[in-house]
């Protein structure tokens, strides 16, 4: 058992390193088609040619999982003014509600 537990953790580890490596890989052939398309942008200026290149871009939110629970600065600023807007409407909303029943009576 502790062979077979031995191995799964090898072939994990050997997996994750893997897919490490590609994602290495796919970063430098994207900043090397940056590259070329730059090259061939000024080519195609010089050459008074109009030509839309494909501009190749890596997904963050795909590519890296890993990240989605990394909390920065900025997201804890825009929550606090989000949840200070929501306490203001919940006010504005209370009051209106006291009103209508004032009236009501």
């Amino acid at each position: 058992m502790v062979l077979l537990e031995g191995s799964i953790h090898k072939l994990k580890v050997d997996f994750n390193q893997k897919i490490q490596e590609l994602k290495i890989r796919k970063k430098e052939i994207v900043e090397h088609v940056v590259h070329l398309n730059s090259r061939l942008t000024e080519i195609n200026t010089e050459l008074t040619i109009d030509e839309n290149m494909f501009v190749p871009s890596i997904d963050k939110n795909v590519e890296y999982p890993e990240n989605f629970f990394e909390i920065k600065d900025e997201d804890i600023a825009t929550f606090k003014i989000l949840l200070e807007k929501e306490k203001e409407a919940a006010k504005k909303k209370g009051k209106k509600k006291a009103k209508a029943a004032e009236e009501v009576v």
